[in-house]
């Protein structure tokens, strides 16, 4: 991903949690120019979507799983060369757990993608396919997710292939109880955003 400076656009990652009571406590992580009202937004609705059953079981039913890191490292390669979208990518835009996701992007109007990850960094679930497949070394799944513990970490402004929009990266951590178990990445267009209807 390129980073330029601040245009277009804005991306929240989201951790996903099942009743968070403390999660509005969450340490923040490099702020960087957010508008308050995102911000507001990010830690009210979309971490109120993170925390519904239906996302919490279905994250924690792809984590029962545990894969290998060296598979999901050869996926990501496998992925990251493929020229356009792959039979074995309708798994993870078509399951259950994506039809939520569009579900909310269409409600949504200036969220322009959006991918659930596991505890282990990898997509489980997404909307748009995604330049990359295995996120867990990326900084918008590590901080997010902080070995565990959570944090909301906002990064800088960075242009997005996927989406050809500029967007600033929102970590949001993913909680169940008080223990971190995946992320979801909501892509939202900044023109789009302060050109919405207030609520």
């Amino acid at each position: 991903m390129k980073l330029i400076a601040r245009a277009a656009g804005i991306v929240v990652c989201m951790a996903v949690g099942a009743l968070v009571p403390a999660f509005a406590q969450a340490p923040a992580v490099a702020a960087r120019d957010v508008p308050a009202s995102l911000a507001a937004y990010a830690e009210s609705t979309l971490s109120a979507a993170a925390r519904s059953p239906a996302v919490v079981q279905f994250v924690e039913a792809q984590n029962a799983r545990k894969a290998r890191v060296e598979d999901l490292k050869a996926l990501d390669r496998r992925w990251a060369a493929a020229p356009g979208v792959e039979p074995y990518m309708w798994d993870l835009l078509r399951n259950r757990l994506a039809l939520v996701l569009v579900d909310f992007q269409y409600r949504h109007k200036f969220v322009s993608e959006a991918f659930a990850m596991d505890a282990q960094g990898a997509i489980v679930a997404e909307t748009n396919r995604t330049s990359t497949y295995y996120k867990g070394e990326a900084e918008k799944f590590t901080a997010a997710f902080a070995a565990g513990a959570g944090a909301i970490w906002y990064g800088p402004a960075a242009y997005d292939d996927s989406t050809g929009e500029t967007e600033i990266q929102v970590s949001v951590p993913v909680m169940k109880g008080a223990r971190a178990i995946g992320a979801i990445c909501f892509g939202i267009s900044l023109d789009r955003w302060e050109e919405r209807k207030p609520e």
